[in-house]
Formats: structure tokens, C-alpha cells, sequence
């Protein structure tokens, strides 16, 4: 298992790694990219909601926020414009923000966007399920790559990625998660903990000592 854990102390995330009841810790680094690849239940959307929650303190420069835009392959363009433009919910605000005059605001979607792309520059990015991205949201993500500080994306399959978006992430060193060897791993480990136990019910104790002297010799060679 793999998860994130954030420190105020010395506002860092560590990644932490816990396998057969061993636990390893290392940080994140905060001037690389971020790629988390898992199925479907492996954590990959708790990891990055993590990340998400705590990026604008991670990237903040002397006391100021670092801007954050961060949404899911499953949200509406017009959540993702809720959740990411304070400035976009009034029309002062707004218009304030881009600069123009209130008389020249027309308070749309279109505008809304326009914001958002403004912020978009020098921002940390974080999108999770990326490989499923599609439509106007795709579109949307691959014009907010081109200006992010920092871009930290979650999917299923690499290899599924949007080209544009996969090449800009590849511009700058990546932080690489890979959820599922762990979770195999695991699984692994569980089926064959089950397996022996039957064993030991089925009355062949010789048999199950025989395999867990094996494994834990596996174990010792560093398979």
C-alpha cells in the first residue's frame, strides 16, 4: 500500500510505502511533475485529492498561496469553473480579476473560462483519471499545461494519456508512482497467506511449514 502524508512542520509530502507490515517513507519532490498510475480501487484518487489539498501551501512563494487548479475527468466545465474560480462567482470580482470594465462584462461561460485560463499561468495543475479526459475538458487541460509551474495528473493507463498533455509533463523530471505493483504485490501476498492456511486446516502441517520456510527464503534473496 501507498499513500501520501503531509507535514506542516516542514510543509513537505512524503510518500509512504507499506508492504508485508514494513513501512519506507521518502519525500516528494516539489520540482518535479507528478504521475500516479493505478486501477480502479488502488488509491491513485485519495493520493491525488492529498496532493491537491495541500499544493498551495507545497508551492506557496514567502507567505503567498500558490494558485491551484485542480479537477476530475468526471466533473462538468461548469464545476470545474465553480471550484477553481473564486473570482468567477460576482460579476466585480470578475472583472476586477481580468482587468476589463464591468460596463464591457458579459457574464458567461466563455468569460469564465477566459479567467480561468488567466489563472492557469505559473499554476499547480492537478488532474486526476487524465486518460479520461475527453470533449471540451480535454481541450480545456491541454491549454492549461502549456503555462503550469507544476503538473501532477493521475491515470489508469500511461499509455492512455493525451499526447500533448503526456509530452508537456515529460518536459520537466517526473515523480513517478506506480500503484499497481503494490497492489499486485499484496494481492499476491494474500492469496498465498490463504492458500497455506487451508493447507494447515487440511492437516498437512509438514506442507505448510515447507512453504512459509520457502517464501520467507525468497523473501531473504529479494524476490
Amino acid at each position: 500500500m501507498k499513500y501520501f502524508s503531509y507535514s506542516s512542520s516542514d510543509n513537505q509530502i512524503r510518500l509512504k510505502t507499506k508492504i508485508s507490515g514494513k513501512e519506507t517513507s521518502k519525500y516528494v519532490q516539489k520540482n518535479k511533475n507528478l504521475i500516479i498510475i493505478g486501477s480502479h480501487g488502488s488509491g491513485k484518487t485519495r493520493m491525488i485529492d492529498k496532493f491537491a489539498e495541500h499544493a498551495a501551501k507545497l508551492y506557496k512563494k514567502k507567505e503567498e498561496l500558490a494558485n491551484v487548479i485542480f479537477f476530475k475527468a468526471s466533473d462538468s466545465i461548469a464545476e470545474i469553473i465553480h471550484n477553481n474560480l473564486e473570482e468567477g462567482k460576482s460579476k466585480d470580482s470578475l472583472a476586477e480579476f481580468l482587468d476589463i470594465d464591468i460596463n464591457d462584462l458579459t457574464l458567461n461561460q466563455i468569460t469564465r473560462i477566459q479567467a480561468l485560463k488567466l489563472k492557469a499561468k505559473k499554476c499547480i495543475l492537478v488532474i486526476d483519471d487524465v486518460d479520461k479526459l475527453s470533449g471540451k475538458k480535454l481541450e480545456l487541460a491541454k491549454e492549461f499545461v502549456r503555462d503550469a509551474r507544476i503538473i501532477a495528473i493521475s491515470a489508469f493507463n500511461e499509455s492512455m494519456i493525451n499526447k500533448t498533455i503526456y509530452d508537456k509533463v515529460k518536459k520537466k523530471s517526473i515523480e513517478y508512482i506506480d500503484l499497481k505493483t503494490t497492489t499486485s504485490k499484496d494481492a499476491t501476498n494474500y492469496l498465498f497467506i490463504g492458500f497455506v492456511a487451508f493447507i494447515f486446516l487440511c492437516g498437512w502441517h509438514e506442507l505448510a511449514l515447507l512453504l512459509m520456510a520457502g517464501k520467507f527464503a525468497m523473501r531473504g534473496m529479494g524476490r
